[in-house]
Parts: structure tokens; C-alpha cells; sequence
């Protein structure tokens, strides 16, 4: 076991892995720490759906915040994982590890882990400054389109530049629920027009939709500008959109920001 002064990091390595101990960490650290366990695994996932991941080598990470990722050795995204906010408990008693995180926004939903061998498990104190976002228009939009979580923490790029009678959408993103978000990137002060804009985007998304009936997605506005006008921020809080300032714009934490500006 290595163990730094103020115990700032905790390392175990497979000579040092007993269960309990492992167990009495997770319970009295993960809320000052960030956990990181390596090991054989396997997973069970029950929600609004449900699924198993046999057993296999994988990475889980659980964050001071309450979020959890489980990674394998291929792709960007998780396996499986819960939002911020998720409350996670380990049991050792039945002879295994097994990690339990019940999301606390969708409490019915439960990712189970059960570890057959663990490899290394660490504990450490990680930064929260998020990534500080400066640059051209192009620049905002590679940076969402490369980070869609920032608007939807599982959201995912389903079109960019797309044509419509109204100009192109700069990014249009869907998440698990279905949600569909159009977002407009402006590297300027936002006004009313940029509203205007974003609500035409919108509405012709809504128009195509209605041709099909069997498909009845959430069509929500995002507009990411350099400081807005008040009569704009009106307008997009009476539509029920998002509105970010995009000087203010930090990897991490800005989902939440985003959504107190949804109607």
C-alpha cells in the first residue's frame, strides 16, 4: 500500500487487496475522493431497462460527486454509468466486493457491480476547475461537438452544419431519453435575432417531426453566445430554452448550469 502525507492518494496494488479493507475505503472516502478500482467484473444494470455485462477486465471510476463509469478497453464512452448525485454503497460480506449505485434522479434505476479479482484500487483528491473555454465560434462548436455531455450528460452528436430553409444548424444532439437539443453557437453578445434564429431551427425540426406521429421526441433550443441581452434571455426563458455563456463555459459542471434556464 502506498500512502502519501494527509493521505491525499491511496494505492493498493494486488499484494495489499483484501475485500473488506477495499469495502471499509470505498464507504469512508467516496466523498472526498475520487475511486478508482481496477479488476475482473461483472455488472447488471436495472432501469428502464435492463442488462448484464459478463464477466471481464474493466475500469470503475466513482467521483466525489456521486458520478460512476465503468470503462472497458475500447470506445470514449462508459459502459454503464449514473449522473451526478448517485449514491453508491459496497458490501463485502457474501465473500466478493459488490458496488451498488442507485442513481437519486431516477431512483428505480441501479447499477450493480461484482468484482471476482481486484488488480488496483486508488484513491485520490482530484481537481474541479473544469476546462475554461476561449476561442473562435468554430472553435465553441468543435469543443461541444467533442464534449456533447456539457449539454446533456448522455448526449450524443446526431448532425452538425445541417441545412434547413433557415440557415444550418450548428449541432443537434440526442440523449438517452430521446431528447433532441439544437444548439447555436454565437461568439458574440446574443440578441433577439439569435433567438429568432434558434426558434426557426426548432420549430422546422418540430415540423418534420410531425410527418411522422410515431415519433414524439423533445425538441429543445440551446443557445451558446458571449453574454446575452435581457430581452433575449426573456425570450428564450418564455420558449423554454437553454441559454450558456460561452466565456463561462467549464467541462464538468455545465449541464446543471444550463438546465436552471429551462422553463
Amino acid at each position: 500500500m502506498v500512502s502519501t502525507e494527509g493521505e491525499e492518494i491511496i494505492v493498493l496494488g494486488s499484494s495489499d487487496i483484501d475485500i473488506h479493507m477495499i469495502s471499509d475505503l470505498f464507504h469512508r472516502n467516496s466523498k472526498i475522493y475520487t475511486a478508482i478500482i481496477i479488476g475482473e467484473c461483472e455488472i447488471h444494470y436495472q432501469g428502464r431497462a435492463s442488462s448484464k455485462a459478463p464477466l471481464g477486465t474493466r475500469i470503475v471510476i466513482y467521483k466525489s460527486d456521486g458520478s460512476l463509469l465503468v470503462h472497458e478497453g475500447k470506445d470514449r464512452d462508459p459502459l454503464n454509468w449514473q449522473p451526478p448525485g448517485s449514491l453508491c454503497i459496497s458490501d463485502a460480506d457474501k465473500g466478493f466486493l459488490e458496488i451498488r449505485c442507485r442513481s437519486r434522479k431516477y431512483g428505480h434505476e441501479i447499477v450493480s457491480i461484482r468484482f471476482k479479482r481486484i488488480l488496483t484500487a486508488i484513491w485520490c483528491r482530484l481537481s474541479t476547475k473544469g476546462l475554461e473555454v476561449h476561442g473562435t465560434e468554430k472553435d465553441l462548436v468543435e469543443m461541444i461537438y467533442m464534449n456533447p455531455s456539457v449539454i446533456s450528460p448522455s448526449a450524443k452528436v446526431i448532425g452538425r452544419e445541417v441545412e434547413t430553409p433557415s440557415g444550418k444548424i450548428d449541432l443537434i444532439l440526442r440523449d438517452d431519453p430521446g431528447n433532441i437539443y439544437v444548439v447555436e453557437v454565437k461568439n458574440e453578445k446574443a440578441g433577439i435575432s439569435a433567438v429568432n434564429q434558434l426558434d426557426r431551427y426548432v420549430k422546422y425540426l418540430e415540423s418534420m417531426q410531425s410527418r411522422s406521429p410515431d415519433v414524439t421526441r423533445r425538441i429543445i433550443g440551446v443557445l451558446v453566445s458571449n453574454g446575452i441581452t435581457r430581452r433575449a434571455r426573456e425570450a428564450l426563458i418564455e420558449r423554454g430554452y437553454i441559454y450558456i455563456d460561452s466565456m463561462s463555459l467549464k467541462i464538468g459542471n455545465t449541464s446543471q448550469t444550463l438546465m436552471k434556464y429551462v422553463k
